[in-house]
């Protein structure tokens, strides 16, 4: 069984265990010297959105406990580290790259649309077809799809994240230049082409 699959069905029972134990000290009528509130939200590490809306129409907790880990303590979690990466002045060449849902996923899917120049048509009509690399031609740009293996970002392995994918084919298949090559192998891990 998947290491996610796993985690997702200790995370339900752990939900359904704490609504089984707030109905039983309802319906067994225990006292209670504190009040008990289930706070059940999807956007954890996506901005934490819902706790926002949960904020704005209720009051907070003094304490919580958040049973989304295994038994038997979560004392910490990998955290997530977000950033902006910016670059000189691109070509004008590059007309969009969009990969990824989320920042705590691996990747499943990145696009890059590229300005229809007769060299970048030369080169596209050189390739050889590639698994995972879809391309596209209209009249004034190409776009080319990069498919990968998604994964949640905690547990990688056995991903193909397809942001690094179309960024390495795009610059291995010398389909971007300049400025616009150095940006895309940085994000591809490919240093002999950033200096």
């Amino acid at each position: 069984m998947e290491t996610q699959l796993i985690i997702d069905i200790v995370i339900v029972v752990l939900l359904a265990a704490a609504i089984a134990l707030m109905l039983y000290f309802r319906e067994n009528k225990i006292p209670l010297k504190k009040g008990i509130r289930l706070f059940f939200g999807c956007c954890e590490e996506n901005g934490m959105g819902d706790l926002s809306y949960y904020r704005e129409r209720y009051k907070l907790p003094g304490q919580s406990l958040v049973p989304d880990s295994v038994f038997p303590v979560c004392y910490g979690e990998k955290g997530i580290f977000n950033i902006n990466i910016v670059s000189p002045p691109l070509s004008g060449n590059v007309l969009g790259f969009e990969g990824g849902l989320v920042t705590n996923m691996v990747a499943d899917k990145a696009t890059l649309k590229l300005k229809l120049t007769p060299h970048l048509l030369e080169m596209i009509d050189g390739l050889k077809s590639f698994d995972n690399i879809n391309v596209e031609k209209s009249d004034k740009e190409i776009m080319i799809t990069a498919a990968g293996k998604p994964a949640h970002a905690a547990y990688p392995e056995g991903s193909v994240n397809a942001i690094g994918l179309l960024s390495s084919f795009a610059v291995t298949n010398h389909l971007v230049m300049g400025e616009d090559k150095r940006s895309l192998a940085f994000i591809a891990g490919q240093r002999k082409y950033t200096k």
